[in-house]
């Protein structure tokens, strides 16, 4: 109750992967300790039963374990690397997760044409609601963590032409921008989830988005699934100029295809490996397209396109 932002790692000093995890979350601390404004603390799990339920952490589950606690927002899991800098770009991911005040629809404009991928989700709520983070609890839970948020009130909903109150994506590739009428969170959750996406949805090592994908729960059939080395960690400049236009050439099919299609791209260097074995893609194939339908499913089939 005393933090804002509390980022904490229940461990067991009779544990040696719980010994390995705890010097880098020291590193991590000491860096946003001050400059970052977020309290780091690590947790025995045999003298805090309180926190390890918090944690959701039971007699059997593997430690160490991570969680994110936001004032006003729920428990935020973490299952990514160990690392200083794992955990620190996931802290700097979720307290960026902060809506701007959308003062017209020029404003709105001037927000889509800045974001990274050309869309931006505004709360159209009350003052209750937006109080009440009702936005920013759905962004966190869902992971739509790329996506800028702005809030509004009634005077920008007339001058928008939408309902009010209402969940709105604003997008600037000429698609129509979905819409979600009186908002709760559950069902802004899963707006946000299918709707607030980017045209070529970056795949990453964590989140809820990912789950979906491996799961096989994703409510799209057809997936088209981009393997490329446009990271600036590759070091073939040849490579890293295919992969941009691949991913240009995607986001160019994708309207199109919206609704019907999913679009995901996977970064070879930035992903678990077994992902990209699994479609047998490798270094020297990128970049490389395949299309799976009915994924994971007695029905699956895949096209592969070099």
């Amino acid at each position: 109750h005393e933090h804002d932002r509390l980022m904490m790692l229940l461990h067991s000093p009779f544990d040696p992967d719980s010994q390995l995890a705890i010097p880098p979350f020291d590193a991590a601390a000491r860096a946003w300790g001050a400059a970052g404004n977020v309290t780091l603390a690590t947790v025995r799990a045999d003298l805090a039963p309180g926190a390890r339920k918090m944690l959701g952490a039971k007699p059997e589950t593997h430690l160490p374990v991570y969680g994110l606690k936001i004032r006003g927002i729920a428990l935020i899991s973490y299952r990514g690397g160990w690392s200083e800098k794992s955990v620190s770009a996931f802290l700097r991911a979720q307290t960026a997760v902060r809506p701007v005040a959308a003062r017209s629809a020029a404003h709105v404009d001037e927000l889509v044409r800045a974001s990274a991928h050309g869309l931006v989700a505004i709360g159209l709520l009350p003052e209750a609601d937006q109080r009440s983070q009702l936005l920013e609890q759905a962004a966190h839970a869902e992971g739509v963590l790329d996506t800028p948020l702005a809030h509004g009130g009634r005077a920008l909903a007339d001058e928008l032409g939408a309902p009010y109150p209402c969940l709105l994506i604003a997008r600037a590739d000429g698609r129509a921008w979905p819409l979600l009428r009186a908002p709760t969170v559950d069902g802004a959750r899963a707006f946000l989830r299918d709707r607030a996406l980017p045209l070529v949805v970056p795949q990453r090592t964590d989140g809820p988005f990912r789950d979906q994908l491996l799961h096989h729960a994703y409510p799209v059939a057809l997936q088209v699934l981009l393997f490329h080395r446009a990271s600036p960690h590759s070091i073939d400049a040849d490579a890293r100029d295919a992969s941009a236009a691949a991913l240009e050439e995607a986001a160019a099919a994708a309207p199109a295809l919206d609704g019907v299609a999913t679009f995901v791209e996977y970064d070879f260097y930035d992903n678990d490996p077994s992902m990209v074995q699994t479609y047998g893609v490798f270094e020297g194939d990128l970049p490389a397209l395949v299309v799976v339908l009915r994924r994971g499913t007695m029905d699956e089939k895949r096209w592969r396109l070099k």
